[in-house]
């Protein structure tokens, strides 16, 4: 059974985040939800400061002010290892793109989302394995 992550999902459409978080809960995931990129940085750092680190976010890339390129890069600066994955209605470019480790466009199937954390959590427990 694979290990269970915290993770946190960041949109400003509260169906979307209840949606991922009734997807991912159900895989045994801990899943924390915030409705603007700001509250959602402060949501992460905050389980920093209390030892519970966030492995997973999941961030729309167009929220108000604080939209998830800005949300991705003070992720990867307080916690490079944290996987970042960019959710959006709208064409961002090709990857690699700063701070982010996969883009998925809306619609997409959860499928998609959950197989790719579960093949950052096994990438991640074989670096740990040869360490």
């Amino acid at each position: 059974m694979p290990v269970p992550f915290r993770i946190l999902v960041i949109d400003d459409e509260p169906g979307f985040c209840t949606l991922v978080t009734r997807v991912l809960t159900r895989d045994g995931d801990s899943v924390a939800s915030a409705s603007t990129g700001g509250d959602g940085i402060a949501m992460f750092h905050g389980a920093l400061a209390r030892g519970e680190p966030v492995q997973v976010v999941v961030t729309d890339l167009t929220m108000g002010p604080v939209n998830g390129m800005a949300v991705a890069a003070e992720v990867k600066a307080a916690a490079p290892g944290t996987f970042v994955v960019l959710v959006t209605g709208t064409t961002v470019g090709s990857p690699p793109i700063p701070n982010i480790d996969l883009i998925l466009q809306k619609p997409f199937r959860f499928d998609e989302l959950r197989r790719a954390i579960r093949k950052f959590a096994s990438r991640r427990s074989e670096a740990v394995r040869r360490s």
